[in-house]
Parts: C-alpha cells; structure tokens; sequence
C-alpha cells in the first residue's frame, strides 16, 4: 500500500521545488478551519502567503476549509480560477432556495451537490498536484475521518454536511456529517505528513462574546426590531446557532492543538454571517489583508520562509 505519492510534472519548477523540500524536510503544511461563507477568507489568505514566498507542499482542512482549500488546490492555486469559482458560487447562491421537508435536514442540498460535481468532475484527491486531505465526522462510529483519497465532490460534501442543514454523506455504508462536529480545525492529521512547519488558519475566534440582553428576546420582539430597523438585539440565526453548538468541544481541541504549529493566525470576521455570500468578494479581501498585517507583524524568528530552503 502506497502511503504517500508525489505528483512531479516535467519541467515543473513549482513541483520539483516541492518534491526538493519534502526530501530535504522543509515542507509546509496548511490547515485550514471551517466557517461556512467565511472560508472565501482562505482565498485571500493564501494568496498572501504565497505572495511573500511561502509553498504549500500539502493542504488539509474541514467543512469550509475543504471546499475552499481542496477548491484551490484542485485548481492548481490559479488565482483567476479560483476568482472565477468563487464568483459563480456566490451568484448561485447555494444555500438559498433550496429548502426541504425537514425530517432530517433543513436543506436539500441539491444547489451545493451540482456545483461540487461541476468544479471537481470526476476527479480523485489523489489526482491534486498538492496532496490534500478533508475531515468529515464519522457519525456512525462517533469519531474523525480523514480523507485522502477518493472522489473530491462526495469526500468534500461529506465535509460540509452541517448536521440538520444538509443531510449526512453515506460513505462505505457509514453516515458522514461536517467535520468541524469533532475537529474544525484538523492540525493532528497534518502530522502524518513529511511536514517542518504548519501553518493553520481559524475562521472562528476562540474570545466569549457577551449579548446585549438579559433575557432571550421572543420571536415578535425580533421581528419588530427587524420591522424598525433598530437592531437591538444581536442574537444569531438558526444555522449559526446549530454550527456553533455543535462546534463547542471542537473549539476546545482548538485551542489545544494551536500551540503545536509553527504559525497560528485567528481571523476576525465577525462582520461576516455563516452563509453571506453577497460579501464574497470583500472577504476574500479580508483573508488578504488580516494575513498580510499578522505576517508582517511576525517576530523576525518566525519568518521560517525567509531563512535558505530549497524553493
């Protein structure tokens, strides 16, 4: 069995340099966290990263992280790719008008399936030039999947599948749901690979964040403040409130495997909601710009990319 290939195109310098620092142990790995809309963030913050000359050598991620992440990866990183299909999927608007009978989701998931099939045909993850992997959870056995191999739509959309928004993902005859349910961001199954550094990307701040009311506002009350436009009460819609409850212990593993990486960077996107596409193209530019400003702010120690590697 055959536990790591390296795909090498000829006269490739990107996959050559890649095939170098792997062999010299010098790869870097990229994990990315999920966040529903919020993972167009990834998109500007890996084109920051290899802006200033950081490779990806290997990629892995979860629900949001996977479906932007392998996204890019399957595309090669072409930016004007990835722009392409992060615009269409905005415009598509996957998650809306897509409603079913809801006995085990609220959503069909129709829309989301077409467009996965679309952007990825019928390729494998062992087809990606950069090895990647995603996370489902195992609903089955109660535990984390690591895929690595097999069609990138279904493993991808087993990934996503937020428990009650989408319906689980049968895969070998065990149901699959979203990966961030046991791990929104998956560092341990990074370390299977010939990694040096790895660098992870959270969507969700980790802070408490109190309300602005003592006492759950009713169901007329929130529509009023909607009616009037007052916007008193800040509480959260139905689909955030079930990927957060359900991400709670998640979160916890978080803040415990973040210390075992070489760069841990936690965006802010607050401003962003679980399944606002409208703001697709301000928050790629966010992912841009918060990255830049944390690697400049780096203690020059940090800056691995800087000292003499194989590129």
């Amino acid at each position: 069995m055959v536990n790591l290939h390296i795909h090498v195109r000829k006269n490739h310098l990107g996959d050559i340099g890649r095939f170098c620092r792997i062999i010299s142990n010098q790869a870097v790995g990229v994990v990315l966290g999920g966040g529903g809309a919020k993972g167009y963030a990834h998109v500007g913050a890996i084109r920051a990263l290899m802006e200033i000359g950081i490779n990806i050598d290997f990629l892995g991620g979860t629900s949001a992280g996977d479906l932007y992440g392998i996204g890019m990866s399957h595309s090669d990183f072409d930016a004007r790719k990835v722009n392409a299909l992060c615009e269409t999927s905005a415009k598509r608007r996957l998650t809306s008008n897509d409603f079913s009978w809801p006995i085990v989701s609220i959503m069909s998931g129709k829309k989301m399936a077409a467009f996965m099939q679309e952007m990825f045909g019928d390729s494998e993850l062992e087809d990606i030039w950069v090895s990647s992997y995603c996370v489902s959870s195992n609903f089955s056995s109660s535990g984390t999947k690591v895929h690595d191999r097999g069609l990138i739509s279904w493993m991808v959309w087993a990934s996503i599948a937020i428990p009650g928004v989408f319906s689980p993902v049968v895969i070998d005859r065990q149901l699959h749901v979203d990966g961030g349910v046991v791990d929104n961001l998956p560092i341990e199954p990074m370390y299977r690979y010939p990694v040096r550094h790895i660098i992870a990307i959270s969507l969700s701040g980790l802070e408490t964040r109190a309300v602005n009311y003592d006492e759950t506002p009713s169901a007329a009350m929130l529509i009023w403040d909607k009616i009037t436009g007052k916007r008193k009460y800040k509480i959260p819609g139905i689909s955030s409130l079930i990927v957060n409850s359900l991400t709670l212990n998640s979160r916890q593993k978080q803040e415990n495997t973040k210390s075992k990486v070489s760069l841990y960077f936690e965006m802010d996107l607050r401003e962003v909601g679980l399944l606002e596409d409208k703001k697709w193209s301000q928050t790629i530019q966010k992912g841009y710009d918060q990255m830049n400003v944390f690697l400049i702010n780096l203690p020059d120690n940090d800056k691995f990319w800087l000292k003499k590697t194989c590129r």
